[in-house]
């Protein structure tokens, strides 16, 4: 298997990452377990929350690039937007270090690049947690605008609940589209590359008993699919 394909494959596995308060998923390809990603969310006391969320290959995906990826989100204390983003990452032999603060209607990246924004801010990650904080929306109501910010690049979030109750849980889809801004790095983060693709299908699911997510989906071309199930401890 190529390097290229191995981050192909690799970079597939984040839209299942954003779980709810000390949660561990695993992340399957074909039936096989490929990562591990586990979600930490503390509170801190000046009102706000930290979302850490930790990423990491697992068996032979481990041996063939290894991945040990970690990202913090700082949000306010209703997990309504963001509020400073900060990312490691440790892939085989590269290393990468990455900051943004959303402040005044704007985000300030590294080099002093600057992208201004006119709602409410989130990551794809801290966005899919937000779900686990704000169930109403799951129930119906409507959701204020919030705009996905991807390392420079804006995308609005299209979102279409259904219910399943065979299964007890909201399963909720959605695109995105984008409307704004350029690629301040280049795609060589695994876990974020294409994450943000508008051509991807994605489905997280929320339990009807307490909001949890239960489990994931994610499709991109090459006729790959991931699913994550949630680990019961």
């Amino acid at each position: 298997m190529s390097i290229s394909i191995k981050k192909y494959l690799l970079c597939l596995i984040l839209p299942f990452a954003a779980f709810s308060a000390d949660e561990i998923y695993n992340v399957s390809l074909l039936g096989v377990n490929v990562a591990r990603v586990h979600i930490s969310v503390i509170p801190f006391p000046d009102h706000k929350k930290e979302i850490v969320f930790k990423a990491e290959t697992v068996g032979l995906f481990d041996k063939l690039y290894n991945v040990n990826n970690t990202y913090n989100f700082y949000t306010d204390e209703n997990i309504d937007s963001l509020l400073y983003y900060h990312k490691e990452i440790h892939q085989k032999d590269f290393r990468q270090y990455y900051n943004e603060i959303i402040r005044n209607d704007t985000i300030y990246h590294k080099n002093f690049y600057k992208t201004p924004v006119s709602a409410r801010v989130h990551h794809i990650l801290s966005f899919l947690v937000y779900f686990r904080y704000h169930p109403d929306f799951l129930q119906g109501d409507t959701l204020q605008k919030i705009i996905i910010s991807d390392e420079g690049e804006l995308y609005y979030p299209h979102i279409n609940v259904k219910r399943n109750d065979r299964k007890r849980q909201y399963e909720v889809f959605f695109q995105l589209e984008k409307i704004s801004g350029e690629e301040i790095l280049n795609p060589t983060d695994v876990f974020n590359w294409k994450v943000c693709a508008m051509e991807a299908e994605r489905m997280v699911a929320y339990s009807y008993d307490d909001y949890r997510i239960t489990e994931a989906a994610f499709a991109l071309g090459m006729g790959i699919r991931l699913r994550a199930k949630r680990i019961d401890r």
